[in-house]
């Protein structure tokens, strides 16, 4: 019986595990918000306009993923601030090294991936209606975070 309850937990960890790790899981997959740490190092992101927060992960180390499904009761009531609203994201690395980025959200219900690489931080951002219009935003790593 030990044993069994033990390779219960050991498979309900691995399933919770799993299950976290997957990006936005609506049917729709619209307002999805997801972080990517593709650098070695632990980043510090975060994501907002000026009324709300859309993701913000902390500590998020190399490798690592993080996402946030928006409530569809959010903003536009598909989960999105309307078109044309501003999105601000800055990111720190472990080293202290930042990058801030800004644009525009293009949609309603717009797909953004959030990337962090070696020496970039990239907002990608897929409009939910027009899945062919991708916009892409960069920004580089300095000191100054500018």
């Amino acid at each position: 019986m030990f044993r069994n309850a033990v390779v219960f937990l050991v498979g309900f960890f691995f399933f919770i595990s799993n299950a976290s790790a997957r990006p936005c899981v609506d049917s729709d997959d619209n307002s999805c918000w997801i972080a990517k740490n593709d650098s070695r190092q632990t980043v510090d992101l975060s994501c907002t306009t000026t009324s709300w927060t859309l993701i913000s992960s902390h500590s998020l180390a190399p490798g690592g993923l993080d996402s946030v499904q928006l409530d569809s009761g959010y903003g536009d009531g598909m989960g999105f601030p309307e078109p044309g609203v501003l999105v601000t994201c800055q990111a720190k690395l472990s080293s202290g090294l930042q990058a801030k980025l800004s644009f525009s959200s293009y949609g309603w219900g717009d797909r953004v991936e959030i990337r962090v690489e070696r020496d970039l931080l990239k907002a990608t951002s897929t409009e939910y209606w027009h899945s062919r219009n991708v916009h892409t935003s960069t920004a580089r790593f300095t000191s100054s975070g500018i």
